[in-house]
């Protein structure tokens, strides 16, 4: 039987962590040879995955240890995920296979880097080859030395692995947890839940990742880190309907600059699966829309803009910016410019199917529906202008201005608003 190396830093794991070699667990090979260097392990290669499984306490390093394409180099199985409390680095061409129900969860003090070459990536994949076989990997530390790069996740999505993280093949933070990873040249697919999503979380790169067949939304976020998402990537290849090919985003409060960028898929802002509450955007920061995003606006969501914030939203005659209702779902509540920043801009924007009423807003005294709300009752004062844009299909006004509200608008077009165009 041809023999391979696999070498592993020294490490003590707590619990049932162990490689499954030709006998029983923790076995040593059958002929060890005398001149094996310090911290080398060498495996007589049995054919199967070795095991894994329970939590690991010590710095670990998986190597690969065959070069047969389909043949993977580990399992993890057991009754519960592969606990990674210290660093775990996985090297390129590994393979990982999964059992039914189980995952990665990197927490404590723990960390995953995971970083393949495009010659040979890391895969993360199921026993069986069916969306949502296993779980998926749960980032919730905040190392630097999280990373996940030439990597394909597969077949997961079946599980949350944290309390309040979303079912993904790749799931940010959870209860109680922040996370911190940089992603990049990697394939999510196969997902019987979302692609990416998570908590707030700390996206230090992303870029050039690619979605496809996946479940439900390929990306869902919180608001404010969805400018970490990249034009490069390819996000179209969710399969459900009604969430189909959408970053999922939720709300909250935005206190970093950032802009919002035109991607090959559309936003849907409005609560989540693992948000439910989160239906307000309450700008406290410059936000910048690009030309060409559209955003489809859940119903009872909004945007608020206040304190140091400003929405500043220009499109082109060739690439609109677009605010709409979800289709067949009830209005949203519209956009609300609660502040004199000179910055406060829509122009070459199309919104339609706003101005719902909402107690979210009506405590913001916005008591009259619109779907543009510039200033507020109680001496709230606001500022926008308004410009070479289209309000359609309004539960309420169109735009209503309150007394200490200055609009500058012109060259809009107004249709269908039911309580009327301007105020």
């Amino acid at each position: 039987m041809k023999k391979l190396f696999l070498l592993i830093l020294t490490f003590a794991l707590t619990g049932a962590c162990s490689f499954e070699t030709s006998g029983a667990k923790n076995s040593e090979p059958t002929d060890t040879p005398t001149d094996r260097q310090e911290g080398e392990k060498l495996v007589d290669w049995p054919g199967k995955p070795l095991e894994l499984s329970g939590r690991i306490s010590e710095p670990l390093v998986l190597y690969n240890t065959t070069a047969l394409p389909d043949q993977a180099d580990y399992i993890v199985k057991g009754y519960g995920d592969l606990e990674a409390w210290s660093d775990l680095t996985i090297m390129p061409g590994v393979t990982i296979e999964f059992t039914e129900g189980v995952g990665i969860a990197v927490e404590r003090e723990g960390s995953l880097y995971a970083v393949g070459t495009e010659e040979q990536p890391i895969v993360f994949t199921g026993k069986e080859k069916i969306p949502g076989f296993w779980n998926g990997i749960l980032y919730g530390t905040t190392s630097e030395n999280n990373r996940l790069s030439y990597a394909v996740v597969e077949y997961g999505g079946g599980d949350e692995l944290n309390t309040s993280a979303p079912v993904a093949l790749v799931a940010l933070g959870g209860y109680n947890a922040e996370a911190k990873v940089v992603i990049d040249h990697c394939t999510f697919r196969h997902s019987a839940g979302h692609g990416l999503g998570g908590r707030p979380a700390d996206l230090t790169g992303f870029s050039n990742n690619t979605f496809d067949d996946i479940a439900l939304s390929p990306v869902t976020l919180h608001f404010a880190q969805a400018r970490h998402l990249d034009a490069a990537s390819t996000y179209l290849g969710s399969t459900l309907n009604g969430m189909h090919d959408v970053i999922e985003l939720t709300g909250g409060s935005l206190s970093v600059a950032m802009t919002l960028k035109k991607l090959d898929a559309p936003y849907r802002f409005g609560p989540t699966s693992y948000a439910v509450t989160a239906d307000i955007l309450n700008i406290k920061a410059p936000l910048t829309i690009d030309p060409g995003v559209n955003i489809h606006m859940e119903e009872d969501t909004g945007f608020i803009v206040e304190e140091m914030g400003s929405l500043t939203a220009q499109g082109t005659t060739e690439e609109p910016i677009v605010f709409q209702g979800e289709l067949n779902n009830g209005p949203w509540l519209g956009l609300g410019f609660l502040n004199t920043s000179a910055n406060n801009l829509l122009d070459r924007v199309e919104l339609d199917g706003g101005g719902g009423d909402d107690a979210s807003f009506g405590s913001e005294g916005l008591f009259y529906p619109a779907t543009v709300a510039v200033g507020a009752a109680n001496d709230v004062y606001g500022k926008l202008t308004f410009t070479n844009s289209t309000i359609t299909n309004s539960v309420g006004w169109g735009v209503y201005v309150y007394p200490d509200g200055d609009l500058t608008q012109s060259g809009n077009t107004f249709n269908n608003n039911a309580s009327g165009d301007i105020n």
